[in-house]
């Protein structure tokens, strides 16, 4: 399952590569179908999503599938300042014991159990600041997919869409340096790899293939 999004991975494979749309920003599907479609072989999700390997989606069903999902794009949210996001790290009631614990320490004059705790606080502040902020700049990767194109095959036809306008079941067409338009799954590949790079920080490109998944490890 080539990664999504939640970013724009680049490929770094000189041969292309097909994948099927089997998830996507607006997908239309619960948790337990999406994770049914991992532990089926290729052939079978293509079916389970009305595809074709050679044709994909037909143009009425496309047209239907666009209806009821909707576009393929991500949720419009308010992007909160870093300021705004170090500061939520306060705003929990085990912070807020803390800090009287911190109070307490101090009138007792016990400063050293004071200084551990305020020591405390603010690792958990950094730590989750960290993590909240590099959330909030993945996710903006993904919404400058928004202007982006995909290759598709649909009615038997190759052409170029808007990633906003893929649907479950479109055959995803990858070459080398295309971005990773949607979660795929990879149903044909040649020496495939992506850079996952915006979505974990890990330098080398991850290889992927076409081999069935281990449903405890979607990520692969």
């Amino acid at each position: 399952m080539a990664e999504f999004p939640k970013a724009s991975p680049q490929q770094d494979n000189p041969s292309p590569s097909v994948s099927l749309s089997a998830g996507r920003a607006s997908s239309g599907l619960t948790d337990g179908e999406d994770h049914r479609l991992l532990r089926l072989p290729s052939e079978e999700v293509i079916a389970a999503l009305g595809s074709s390997r050679l044709k994909g989606l037909t143009l009425a069903l496309a047209e239907t599938r666009l209806a009821e999902d909707g576009p393929n794009e991500l949720g419009k949210h308010l992007s909160a300042s870093a300021f705004l996001i170090f500061i939520h790290q306060f705003q929990s009631s085990v912070v807020f014991l803390l800090l009287a614990a911190t109070a307490i320490s101090f009138f007792m004059q016990e400063y050293m159990q004071m200084a551990g705790i305020i020591a405390a606080i603010v690792i958990n502040a950094v730590v989750g600041f960290l993590t909240e902020y590099r959330a909030k700049v993945s996710l903006e990767e993904l919404s400058r997919l928004t202007g982006a194109t995909a290759r598709i095959r649909r009615a038997g036809q190759e052409m170029n869409l808007p990633v906003s306008g893929l649907l479950r079941g479109d055959i995803v067409l990858l070459e080398a340096g295309s971005r990773v338009p949607a979660d795929l799954r990879i149903i044909e590949a040649a020496n495939f790899s992506v850079d996952e790079s915006t979505l974990t920080g890990e330098s080398s490109p991850v290889v992927k293939t076409a081999e069935l998944l281990d449903a405890e490890d979607p990520g692969s």
